[in-house]
């Protein structure tokens, strides 16, 4: 009765409904209630509950359930949770300090309609008729409010959780063959791993995560992505267009744990190698507009056709490989090399980004190849430029929104890039013959 007690706040809206039979042989001792003991059937037939307030609506439920002390084999159990059929099984022990071995099966398992919606409106930018005026008067002072923690339930509660999804999706976020294998001990997930496809990409992901200061929650996490689209991504993230197509491949290990962003920021420790491409740059977003910034400075644009950004505006520039090594400390990201390689030109750099006062310290080497893409038709570099220039240094700092960038141009012989102008000019057609 005490742990049902623990859950009547949340239960005063329930609905139940369906046929329940029992055989059960009942022991409750007086003197020790938590040493009661069931044993017999319990079957059920479209049973289902509903509750309101969370959003929750289970119906169809059929089950066989036997009961032999303290312990709850789910042998079967099927149901439709808010229209996703769901089949359960495993067994739960302990009434006192619960624990539970539980595998859930899926066929089409849609988190959307699973997981409860946000429902709050949006707070009005106008004031409302009883507060105007009121201005002059001091605000009642707000009631403290405590550290967000877990129900009681929860904090007792082991369990062993299994997950097994043909196939799925989030937020339009569409996947197959999701497995998930979560080990959850009284307010702390101990250690997870979860692992899904999308099209020919894999996404796996270790980590655990301490759930017991919901204001603050410490977590590891240790991705491992292969060829996942970017593209498909768009619709998790909740952004319309992302400055980068192609397939991601990402590993490493992070720590921190979260609160407001600054802490989340400064909390995170750890590595992350990405590897991108082949893939498209487009100017969208910060990245795609600093990357144009770049491109358009008067000591860079002159090396370049202006197809080139054109094309940078309009459909993208295509390239090879993006490849980034960085490191997380203390709220500053190491980008300890990034290097981008393309048709028409290679940068590597390497710098920090101070993430919480938003400012960069990057330095670049720009190399101009002297090659021609037959499908943007620009040549970077053409006759006697090509033999004095090496390569561009370039200093970025200042702050995120508007960094200060410049440009120096260091002359030189570039070894195994320049080629034979000639060679190059050969079937370039008309649109090839003025550089600017």
């Amino acid at each position: 009765l005490a742990h049902l007690a623990e859950l009547l706040p949340a239960l005063k809206d329930l609905k139940l409904g369906g046929i329940l039979d029992m055989d059960l042989d009942v022991n409750v001792p007086y003197s020790t209630p938590a040493k009661s003991r069931l044993n017999g059937t319990v079957t059920a037939r479209n049973a289902g509950f509903q509750m309101a307030a969370s959003g929750l609506t289970v119906e169809k439920g059929n089950a066989e359930i036997k009961l032999n002390g303290n312990t709850a084999n789910i042998k079967t159990m099927t149901m439709q949770v808010n229209d996703q059929q769901v089949a359960l099984s495993g067994r739960i022990s302990n009434p006192v300090r619960p624990k539970a071995q539980l595998l859930i099966r899926a066929s089409d398992l849609n988190l959307d309609r699973l997981l409860p919606q946000n429902k709050a409106g949006k707070p009005s930018s106008k004031p409302s008729k009883d507060k105007e005026g009121q201005t002059g008067k001091k605000s009642v002072p707000e009631e403290k409010v405590g550290r967000a923690e877990l129900p009681p339930l929860a904090r007792k509660l082991t369990a062993d959780l299994k997950v097994n999804a043909d196939r799925g999706q989030y937020k339009g976020f569409q996947f197959q063959n999701l497995k998930l294998n979560l080990f959850y001990e009284r307010g702390v997930i101990k250690n997870y791993d979860i692992n899904f496809e999308i099209d020919d990409g894999h996404i796996a992901t270790k980590g655990s995560a301490d759930l017991r200061n919901l204001d603050h929650i410490p977590f590891t996490l240790d991705p491992d992505i292969d060829a996942l689209p970017l593209e498909k991504v768009v619709p998790l993230i909740g952004i319309d267009k992302l400055p980068i197509n192609g397939p991601i491949s990402l590993k490493g290990r992070m720590r921190g744990h979260t609160g407001s962003s600054k802490e989340l920021l400064a909390s995170l420790d750890g590595n992350l190698n990405a590897e991108i491409g082949p893939g498209i740059l487009s100017k969208i977003g910060k990245v795609g507009d600093f990357f144009a910034k770049i491109l358009s400075m008067t000591s860079i644009r002159g090396i370049f056709s202006g197809k080139m950004i054109e094309k940078l505006s309009s459909e993208g520039i295509p390239f090879q490989s993006i490849k980034t090594q960085t490191s997380f400390t203390k709220g500053t990201l190491n980008l300890n090399n990034l290097d981008f390689d393309s048709e028409a030109m290679n940068v590597n750099s390497q710098g920090t980004i101070d993430l919480i006062n938003q400012e960069l310290n990057i330095e670049a080497r720009l190399v101009p190849f002297q090659t021609v893409n037959k499908e943007f038709n620009f040549i970077p570099i053409v006759g006697e430029t090509a033999g004095d220039l090496t390569k561009i240094h370039i200093d970025i700092k200042g702050p995120l929104e508007d960094p200060k960038i410049h440009a120096a141009q260091i002359k030189g012989l570039v070894k195994d890039v320049a080629k034979e102008p000639v060679e190059i000019l050969k079937d370039g057609g008309k649109s090839l013959k003025k550089i600017f």
